[in-house]
């Protein structure tokens, strides 16, 4: 009975019912299938495959200015405007531009794009350059005077994504250029069989009028899990068309999904594995793409599109390195790409294009780069006209040129519309569809957009438009213009569609447009007679014109007169309705419907009778009420409210929404199976005891279930966990790189013996449990703390813990989010200095009547406290807060990198200082002097050098090493070293993310490396030697969220993340709120005032926040009238906060400006940093 209700919970929730809202009303009739368009004669295949630079990638740094310049020195002028971030020439590949449009002959491809290069050369790749999002062309005194329109929100990602990917950059909600294209082949009279492919999930380039499928980046083509089990299930409930448009949108939907995802799967599978692809993401990616393309005879696919990301190519806070990285693994993914294209002998038929939401600004602000604009990107393809650069090269890169404007941005002189115009064209998009498919296109013509035979070799002459039909000449014969009835034989309601709608037959039609007034549509109802989809229309007396995403070939030129030729595909049913503007107001039940589907979630028909009734007063007075009604009367009901109480997910230990849910906390989680989701990326350790045969099964040493039968392979292990579905008897799939994976059921949790240190028996004395419940009934499985009896005695040391409850074993479910309740009615009190988050909320119109200042929610504020990151203190951080926070070591030089780059770090080593590195005497004494003048720092084991150009440039490490240039300074030893060894990181949210790279780079197939480091009492984590530098680059500092120090440095607790800032970490280093120490003494002053000023000096008018107070003073925010310092009396009342003085007495400024000074006291001698000053 269990597993029959489960079933029927899992079909309940996959049924439209759950996904709409609206009323779900089944028709009689069988939905018909959607057919596929029979495949014509053989045709070619082609595939475009969008490689995304995801963050807005410096592409002014992957193609750059080399020399033969006209006019001016550009790369001159690029070194000096791009200062830190420029390449030197030793950086950049030459390539030949010989089109004499370019401002200059020789342009450089940054060395980290090789195989480009290589392509370039070979013909087969070309640039466009200074491309972005536009809606017209646009001069730098256009945007200036705003007289031309500009996209929506530049500089922002999500806006200038959707631009970029959907080529509409003035509709936010428009389709994908990619989307759009598709849904053109597919409707052309011999319709393209069709498919879309995205590898980094959703994205705007694919959305549209057809579902497009998302493969995993590691593991491939995505399945439904339960198909095998309940696919006919499903099926059956998809079969009935039904009236709800959004319940037919869904059924239909998912009808196609189904043996879609089963085609798709099959034929992957039936192909083998491509070679030679690395295993960074992109290269992952291309991979599975390249596997696809090998299976599309197995699909039958003709046209498709592939999208695949390179992430993280923001350099906000970073220089070129990041970005050289970034294209490094961009190099090696196409290289293995292009070449198993080739060997699949389908090269010429697939093009890349790369694209990016815009491109850097040329100046570098901070520590990188700021968001820009126009970029720079690349085509290939065997079928691209190569070696040459398109569009149009800023002649100029400082703030005087005609393209840059304000923070170094360049505006874009080449829209995406040109760059996508003749790719369209040579994936088949007939001419007559290119201005549906490119909104835009109109405005970008004549010079504006790129040719088809400027881009693509061999480009045939545009083909003349097809036949109308095999059995008619080019010019249709006229046919008599189409009769819609004038007058029915009973007179149809104002504004519905004529009694007969005309059907079509395919083959020609010769159909008049619409008459002013009117409306005319044909749809094509093959798919749904409740809900046809629209083809074409004419409306008021314009001519017709085809709909997305399935439009009809028309040609109005063909005539006769004012008639269009329609070409109606054959396999369809196709119609025309006609609806006639009516003079007549509309009805008050329609008024009053329309109105309340665009007001509420859709009308019932108690509300439009509410609205539409009664002769007292008009529709529109009672909509005007009904408003009033909504703001002013009806009380709020809050959605944030339902979902607080009873929200539950997992969350990291650093989350800022809120904190982990205590063990003893109502509302606590255990669950009955043993393996869950938040054990994906750990391993398994599996042993089987000889003589009971029994297999116990651990995680992190800690022993889970014990098991009768665990039929693994040993070429899959080591066990690291890849997937799990949480339920005992789910899957939960098991390898070594989760490529191969193996399969179990998730056992119920069961020892023969547990360990009481891990275990308490609970019984109904002590707590209460409930079940989990839900829309769908409760689940045994999953038990809920209701209430606890007695003093609570489930905690243990670490984030294991099991309760054994009415005889079962449950474990906890350790970091299930606690949101505190916080509502007008009922205000949350938790304190800041607690384990919980405090509420933190705006004053909106809904809370400001009764919105107060909680003194007690603000954080704390810690006075200055010194201390020195050293492994004592890194370890403290564990023992007294369950933070992991470590320095690291191993990290390695690379190819390349010199000592003698603008910024090195050096660490202070023991013993000989001597190594055999070809640094030549001058370099070596310009290298010591550089580190003497800097060893009178406050860090004694670690220096970072700022070294001016050419001060030494002789040297460059070969290949990678982990130690590098000794150098020797008045006998003590400094070896240059990786820029981030010994950087103090704060790995707590790492620890949790199961899937971060170092957490796979430094696993060794035992256990959790942070938590195993930090309940070891170790301090270092040392990046493993097999582990490949990628790792590092790639997600682990992205991972560690950000260095806090450095091993040795002197540091101030009051100055470290919120999250470190623990209660009790602030006792174990003697930190004490700023608010608990003596204030300087004052004469008292009489509390007095009103509320509101501004200027307010000390103990008079009530203040809200500092910015009200005389200069010198603060606002103090009482709680429960506290007194305030140097104030006495009642003044206000109790609630009334008051300015104070929180300084102490003035003292002389005086002493010197010196760099290297240090233990400076107050108001004596100039400082740069904290770390200068006294404790």
């Amino acid at each position: 009975a269990g597993a029959a209700l489960k079933v029927a919970q899992e079909l309940y929730i996959a049924s439209p019912e759950f996904h709409v809202s609206s009323s779900n009303k089944l028709e009689a009739a069988v939905r018909p299938p959607r057919v596929e368009p029979a495949p014509n004669s053989p045709r070619d295949y082609k595939a475009i495959v969008v490689i995304y630079m995801d963050g807005g990638a410096d592409t002014f740094n992957m193609l750059v200015p080399y020399s033969n310049c006209t006019g001016v020195d550009l790369f001159a002028e690029y070194t000096r405007v791009r200062e830190a971030v420029a390449l030197e020439r030793e950086e950049l590949d030459a390539i030949e531009e010989t089109s004499g449009t370019q401002p200059c002959s020789v342009f450089g491809i940054n060395a980290h794009l090789g195989e480009v290069t290589k392509l370039y050369r070979e013909g087969d790749a070309a640039f466009i350059a200074n491309v972005g999002p536009l809606i017209e062309p646009l001069t730098k005194q256009t945007y200036y005077d705003g007289s031309a329109a500009l996209p929506s929100s530049l500089g922002s990602h999500d806006a200038q994504t959707r631009a970029t990917q959907t080529v509409h950059a003035q509709e936010p909600s428009a389709d994908g250029i990619l989307a759009r294209m598709l849904d053109s082949l597919a409707g052309q009279p011999a319709p393209y069989r069709v498919r879309a492919y995205s590898t980094a999930g959703e994205t705007a380039f694919l959305k549209g009028a057809r579902p497009y499928d998302t493969m995993d980046p590691y593991d491939g083509p995505v399945e439904l899990a339960a198909s095998s089990r309940l696919g006919s299930y499903i099926e059956t409930m998809m079969r009935d068309a039904s009236s709800s448009a959004l319940g037919e949108m869904y059924s239909q939907a998912v009808s196609e999904m189904l043996p879609r995802l089963d085609e798709l799967n099959d034929a992957y599978d039936s192909v083998t594995r491509p070679e030679g692809f690395g295993t960074d993401v992109l290269s992952r990616q291309l991979m599975h793409v390249a596997r696809m393309i090998s299976s599309r005879d197995g699909r039958r696919v003709e046209r498709e599109a592939y999208f695949v990301e390179l992430p993280r190519c923001n350099t906000h806070n970073s220089f070129k390195s990041v970005f050289d990285n970034r294209l490094e693994d961009a190099n090696d993914a196409l290289k293995s790409f292009v070449a198993e294209m080739e060997r699949q002998d389908v090269w010429q038929d697939v093009v890349v294009v790369s694209a990016s939401e815009f491109g850097r600004s040329l100046t570098p602000r901070n520590r990188g780069t700021d968001n820009g604009w126009g970029g720079n990107h690349f085509v290939i393809g065997g079928s691209v006209r190569g070696g040459q650069i398109l569009g149009q090269y800023p002649s100029g890169l400082t703030d005087l040129s005609p393209l840059v404007i304000d923070g170094g941005r360049v505006i874009p002189q080449t829209s995406w519309e040109a760059v996508w115009d003749p790719i369209a064209q040579w994936f088949g998009v007939l001419p007559s569809d290119l201005d549906a498919v490119l909104p835009n296109r109109q405005r970008f013509l004549p010079d504006g957009l790129i040719a088809p035979h400027q881009l693509f070799k061999n480009y045939p002459s545009p083909p003349a438009p097809p036949p109308l039909s095999p059995s008619t000449p080019s010019s249709p014969s006229p046919q008599p213009p189409m009769a819609l009835p004038s007058e029915p034989p009973h007179t149809p309601p104002p504004g519905s569609p004529p009694a007969s709608p005309r059907s079509l037959e395919a083959g020609s039609a010769s159909l008049p447009p619409s008459a002013p007034g009117q409306l005319l549509i044909i749809s094509d109802e093959s798919a749904s007679t409740s809900w046809p989809m629209p083809a074409a229309r004419s409306y008021d007396g314009r001519p017709w014109e085809g709909v997305m995403p399935r439009p009809l070939q028309i040609d109005c030129a063909a005539g006769p007169g004012p008639a269009c030729a329609i070409v109606i595909p054959p396999g369809g049913s196709y119609r025309v309705d006609g609806y006639d503007e009516s003079a007549a107001e509309p009805t008050p039940d329609k008024l009053a419907a329309r109105f309340l589907m665009q007001a509420t979630f859709g009308p019932t028909r108690e509300t439009i009778r509410d609205l539409a009734a009664g002769a007292s007063e008009s529709v529109s007075e009672k909509m005007a009420a009904w408003v009033d009604d909504q703001i002013y009367r009806v009380p709020a009901t809050l959605h944030r409210r339902y979902w607080r109480q009873r929200a539950s997910p997992r969350v990291g230990s650093s989350a800022f929404t809120g904190g982990q849910r205590p063990i003893c906390e109502p509302g606590a989680r255990f669950h009955e199976f043993a393996f869950t989701q938040n054990d994906i990326g750990r391993t398994i350790e599996a042993a089987r005891d000889e003589a009971s045969g029994v297999h116990s099964l651990r995680i992190d040493g800690v022993l889970r279930a014990e098991v009768s039968a665990f039929d693994m392979l040993e070429s899959v292990a080591p066990y690291v966990v890849c997937e799990v579905e949480e339920w005992v008897g789910g899957a939960v799939e098991v390898g070594r790189d989760c490529a191969s994976a193996a399969t179990f059921a998730n056992p119920s949790i069961d020892f023969a013996a547990p360990d009481p240190s891990l275990v308490r028996p609970v019984d109904a004395s002590e707590a209460t449990f409930v079940k989990l419940s839900s829309l769908s009934g409760s689940n045994p499985e999953v038990i809920i703390l209701s209430e606890l009896h007695a003093p609570c005695t489930l905690a243990t040391e670490g984030v294991d813990a099991f309760v054994r409850y009415q005889g079962k074993l449950y474990r906890h479910d350790w970091n299930r989010l606690l949101l505190a309740e916080n509502t007008l009615a009922s205000p949350s009190s938790r304190n800041a200095s607690g384990s919980h988050s405090c509420p933190v909320v705006p004053r909106t119109f809904l809370n400001e009547r009764t919105c107060k200042h909680r003194p007690e929610c603000v954080p704390i504020e810690y006075a200055k406290t010194p201390f020195t990151w050293d492994a004592d203190t890194l370890r403290a951080f564990y023992a007294t807060s369950r933070a992991y926070v470590f320095f690291i070591d191993g990290l390695r030089l690379s190819e390349g990198d010199t000592p003698c780059d603008s910024e090195s770090r050096w660490r202070r080593r023991e013993g000989a200082c001597t190594d055999a590195f070809p640094v030549s005497p001058t370099s070596r004494a310009a290298l010591a002097k550089a580190l003497r003048s800097r060893t009178r720092g406050l860090n004694p084991d670690v220096l970072d050098l700022d070294l001016p150009r050419d001060v030494c440039d002789d040297f460059a490490y070969s290949a990678e090493v982990l130690t590098g240039v000794r150098i020797d300074v008045d006998g003590v030893c400094w070896e240059h070293c990786h820029e981030d060894a010994l950087n103090v990181y704060d790995a707590t949210f790492a620890a949790e993310e199961s899937r971060s790279n170092i957490l796979t780079a430094a696993r060794t197939g035992a256990a959790n490396p942070f938590r195993e480091l930090a309940e070891s009492g170790g301090a270092m984590l040392y990046f493993p030697p097999e582990a490949g530098m990628n790792y590092w680059y790639d997600d682990e500092r992205d991972a560690l969220r950000g260095t806090v120090g450095r091993l040795g440095d002197r540091a101030d607790f009051s100055l470290l993340p919120q999250q470190l800032q623990t209660a009790a970490m602030a006792a174990f280093l003697g930190a004490k709120d700023v608010r608990t120490l003596p204030l300087p003494t004052a004469p008292t002053i009489e509390l007095s005032g009103v509320d509101g000023a501004t200027g307010l000096t000390a103990c008079v008018g009530e203040c809200d926040a500092d910015w009200q107070c005389a200069d010198g003073l603060k606002c103090f925010s009482r709680a429960d009238g506290e007194a305030i310092p140097g104030c006495f009396g009642e003044g206000g009342g109790p609630d009334w906060d008051y300015c104070y003085l929180p300084t102490y007495s003035a003292i002389v400024l005086s002493g010197e400006d010196d760099d290297e000074a240090t233990e400076l006291t107050a108001c004596t001698g100039e400082c740069d940093a904290d770390s200068q000053c006294a404790e």
